[in-house]
């Protein structure tokens, strides 16, 4: 990384905010929800071969939408560097909280996929 990128990046954390982090954090997943609602025709509902000024808008949508991935990203680094400003940094107590955040969750839906699934294929059947 370039020592201007990196300065540039240093400025933009020092006044990023928790209230603007949140507002880009709403602006981006109202985006990301509209690219999952609007994209139906991508499994074959509705006709793909002919451009037709719907699928010309969901496209729009799709191609501006996608900065919103490096968005979360950037995000979520702003807040775990924020989360960690106030106390001593010790990396077995960081990742011991960070383990306790995303396992439980992650367990309890693809618990709830597996249930889901398998009633989606019983119901199939």
């Amino acid at each position: 990384m370039e020592s201007a990128q990196r300065a540039a990046l240093f400025i933009w954390f020092l006044f990023m905010t928790w209230e603007l982090s949140d507002l880009l954090r709403a602006i981006a997943t109202t985006i990301v929800i509209s690219i999952h609602a609007s994209h139906h025709w991508w499994f074959g509902v509705k006709d793909t071969v002919s451009l037709n000024p719907e699928i010309f808008i969901d496209t729009i949508i799709n191609q501006v939408g996608r900065f919103t991935v490096p968005i979360f990203v950037i995000l979520s680094g702003f807040a775990l560097a924020k989360s960690e400003e106030k106390r001593p940094f010790d990396l077995k107590i960081f990742f011991q909280r960070r383990l306790w955040r995303i396992v439980p969750p992650y367990i309890y839906f693809t618990l709830l996929n597996v249930v889901g699934r398998s009633q989606f294929l019983a119901a199939d059947g």
